[in-house]
């Protein structure tokens, strides 16, 4: 929502459906990094491959 609100001004119409895609990679990115950086915790009994 934010991302869109900022991209609106600059951008215009193009900027807001812009954003969507832009947001999906932004979470994406952060629950994989979550994922790589807590993956010890989360899966206990995995050995590192």
């Amino acid at each position: 929502m934010a991302l869109a609100y900022a991209l609106a001004g600059p951008v215009g119409v193009n900027g807001i459906w812009a954003a969507i895609p832009i947001g999906w990679f932004l979470a994406d990115a952060v629950g994989y990094g979550y994922y790589f950086l807590r993956r010890r915790a989360l899966l206990p009994g995995e050995r590192d491959v």
